[in-house]
């Protein structure tokens, strides 16, 4: 007969903890502590060197730079502040090979000129639109005032015959 031992804590493991074995609490993701009682992030994985602290507790912000990353490594979305909230940091981050690192950022000065771009070809379509409008105007008023200028000299013409 096989008989089950539960573990037994002499306080109770907190934020969804679980006594694993004798006073040791087996803790979730974003909480650390002798009973799981604190909230905080570990530092984040991967070609990350020169970080100050290997945890940080809820609130405390975390600055990914050249620096943070290994020798030939750069932040993969440039520099950023993360920010250790509820357990979690607010945004995933790792060091990218630095030849790598510049391609993305090439290619996003290479996205933002192509936007620029479209963004001027739409305000030059919409310039030439309003040109295009305006000229038709022009040349419906010279339309309307050549049509007046023939209704007044028949007018004329046509007094003139009467006074014969």
């Amino acid at each position: 007969m096989i008989h089950f031992i539960s573990a037994v804590c002499s306080t109770v493991c907190q934020n969804g903890g679980t006594c694993t074995a004798l006073d040791t609490c087996s803790y979730k993701e974003g909480f650390y502590g002798y009973s799981c009682e604190i909230a905080g992030c570990a530092k984040p994985e991967g070609n990350l060197v020169n970080l100050e602290q290997q945890f940080y507790y809820d609130g405390e912000t975390i600055t990914i730079t050249n620096r943070t990353c290994k020798s030939g490594y750069l932040p993969n979305s440039g520099s950023k502040t993360l920010a250790c909230k509820n357990g979690q940091l607010t945004e995933k981050i790792s060091c990218v090979l630095e030849k790598r690192a510049r391609e993305r950022e090439r290619e996003t000065r290479e996205d933002e000129r192509r936007e620029v771009g479209r963004e001027r070809g739409r305000d030059e379509r919409i310039t030439e639109r309003r040109r295009g409008e305006r000229e038709m105007r022009r040349k419906e008023e010279r339309r309307e005032r050549e049509r007046e200028r023939r209704e007044r000299e028949e007018r004329e013409r046509e007094e003139r015959e009467r006074e014969r």
